[in-house]
């Protein structure tokens, strides 16, 4: 798959999300495809980045060591300082802030992305034929595709969708569980490039 994203111009990175669609919440964590000129793709090794979409100050990130002995140990030796201090004068469990705002969760139904999904199918004529006919029963358009043999009788399909929303997504995947011949190897959301 790390291949396979680069020959269509994307790296994977394990992304945790929080947006606001239509004053709903919508937060995640998993891989994400990145296209490759976002800055977060650039975002390697023991490094971690925070990317923040504001509407004073447009895109902004935060980067820097996440991993790693010393960040590590710094996190430790200031946990251990904050217990203590916490045990000392008996004010332990206190929250690191008193922000509230309640939020709705935002229904699968409002969250679009276009996906990435790698399949290996029969090298059989009617296998393809059969996920186009589910892909179009979930109303899912395909962007790019690719299809690759990878032994004599299994082909590795990779297909980049249009926008759909989660809902779809999901309910195609159930649909694919149950087709004989078909099997979902991997599906990554893809990040927007405007986000």
């Amino acid at each position: 798959d790390i291949v396979r994203a680069k020959d269509f111009g994307y790296k994977i990175k394990l992304l945790g999300q929080a947006r606001l669609i239509d004053e709903k919440a919508f937060l995640e964590v998993g891989p994400v495809l990145v296209p490759e000129t976002h800055l977060l793709a650039s975002v390697s090794n023991e490094n971690n980045a925070v990317l923040i979409n504001s509407a004073a100050l447009g895109e902004t990130m935060f980067y820097g060591p996440g991993a790693g002995s010393l960040p590590t140990a710094n996190s430790i030796v200031s946990d251990i300082i904050a217990v203590s201090k916490n045990i000392a004068t008996n004010s332990c469990c206190k929250g690191f802030n008193s922000y509230h705002q309640s939020s709705i969760l935002a229904e699968d139904a409002i969250i679009y992305a276009n996906y990435y999904l790698s399949l290996h199918l029969e090298n059989r004529p009617d296998r393809l034929s059969a996920l186009e006919q589910i892909m179009a029963e979930q109303d899912i358009a395909i962007e790019k595709a690719d299809q690759q043999l990878v032994e004599n009788d299994i082909s590795q399909v990779v297909i980049v969708t249009q926008p759909v929303n989660k809902a779809q997504i999901k309910d195609l995947k159930a649909q694919l569980e149950k087709e004989v011949g078909i099997e979902l190897k991997t599906m990554y959301q893809i990040m927007d490039k405007e986000v």
